[in-house]
């Protein structure tokens, strides 16, 4: 009797199992072919395209910024998406101004990426290739770190020919004068060059990015109907960018709302002014693209550049994608061994002779509530309700590091 009892708990537990998301792994795992970019035999990637539907923004994540077996991944699911869902613009996590105000990659696609053998079959052969058709692939930026900025005056010019355009109602020559650029000068060294001012500002540096702060609501406060143009996000991505650095010692959920809101505006101002109607790809970290705020450590949670485009999008126009691994080896242009995923995770309910695959989440919002392990933030064994953060998961068994690109 005793014996009977036990074998029935274990059955009740497996079937209620199944229905929960172990059951929704073992019954819709979808298995994925391969990730070799230059692999244009599209049928393992439709369901994805089934999963995706009409929506008008898909956001693709990464672990780590070293992953190279994702950005294969990516690479091939661009082009699947490009040929077969009709998107043609790839807003990459890198400079907004650089990669809008030309299609200068080496100055504007951050090198983790443009330099990764990885993404050379994308970036070198295939989008150049889509610019001599009908239908060519428009590189976009979605970041407000000006990175692509260093060492270049373009931006100056930008903003001195803003300033005597119709782009302002008034009179604002007081607000920007040579201050005005030197103080850009400043702010613009600071993230890349100067790590001791951000972590230790003296009075004076703090003093200058109040004042700067300060000209900078001016001039958006000074501006005209045409609010809705270039320069006028360029100034707001400014502002974004200098408070960035004011709270840049302040716990990194502050510091990442800063960003992480700014780029969101920056997707819905693209999507509503320069590629009104067109589709976009965006390539960005599983942690900015997470649907929900989410907290690992710290006492306020992350708020994610996902999490603000939620309201300004409608939820069929969305899609996000994670990405996650089981084991392997990650990092930029260098090795960093994967430590062993749980026995609960996600990761490891997967069979061993599956090396590729996606899982549609976004179908099941009873699952919502539903907690689990998996590795999508940084490659970390993470116990969070995932199915809100994430439309669709796709998973790679044996990652590997990204490896630099040699012509």
């Amino acid at each position: 009797m005793k014996l009977s009892l036990i074998f029935f708990a274990i059955l009740i537990s497996f079937i209620t199992s199944d229905k929960g998301i172990r059951g929704h792994v073992k019954a819709n795992l979808h298995i994925v072919r391969s990730i070799n970019p230059e692999d244009s035999s599209f049928e393992d990637l439709f369901e994805i395209g089934n999963a995706i539907g009409d929506a008008k923004l898909v956001l693709l994540g990464e672990q780590c910024h070293g992953d190279g077996a994702t950005f294969a991944a990516k690479s091939r699911l661009i082009k699947y998406l490009h040929e077969k869902k009709g998107f043609n613009v790839l807003a990459f996590e890198a400079d907004f101004f650089t990669l809008n105000d030309s299609q200068d990659q080496r100055r504007g696609i951050n090198t983790i990426w443009s330099e990764a053998e990885e993404c050379s079959d994308l970036l070198n052969n295939y989008i150049p290739t889509t610019n001599l058709t009908d239908a060519p692939i428009v590189i976009s930026g979605i970041d407000n770190q000006f990175y692509g900025q260093v060492g270049s005056n373009r931006l100056k010019d930008f903003l001195k020919t803003a300033a005597k355009s119709d782009l302002f109602d008034k009179d604002i020559s007081s607000i920007m004068d040579e201050d005005f650029y030197s103080s850009w000068d400043s702010l613009k060294s600071s993230l890349i060059k100067n790590q001791e001012q951000l972590l230790n500002p003296s009075a004076s540096y703090l003093s200058l990015l109040d004042k700067y702060d300060t000209s900078l609501s001016i001039l958006l406060s000074s501006a005209t109907k045409k609010s809705n143009s270039f320069g006028f996000q360029v100034i707001k991505n400014i502002q974004a960018f200098n408070n960035q650095v004011q709270d840049f010692k302040d716990v990194i959920a502050c510091r990442n709302s800063v960003r992480d809101s700014m780029m969101a505006e920056n997707i819905h101002w693209l999507m509503s002014n320069k590629f009104k109607n067109q589709k976009m790809i965006v390539w960005a970290a599983n942690g900015h693209i997470s649907k929900q705020p989410f907290s690992i450590s710290l006492v306020h949670p992350c708020h994610t550049m996902g999490s603000f485009l939620e309201p300004k999008f409608r939820k069929e126009d969305i899609y996000t994608i994670g990405f996650t691994s089981r084991g392997g080896e990650h990092g930029i242009f260098r090795t960093i061994k994967l430590r062993k995923p749980l026995a609960s995770n996600m990761e490891s309910w997967i069979p061993d002779e599956i090396n590729y695959a996606f899982l549609d989440l976004k179908k099941r919002p009873d699952l919502a509530n539903e907690s689990f392990t998996m590795r999508v933030f940084g490659h970390g064994n993470l116990k969070m309700n995932w199915q809100p953060k994430f439309d669709g998961i796709f998973y790679i068994k044996e990652m590997y590091q990204s490896n630099r690109f040699t012509k």
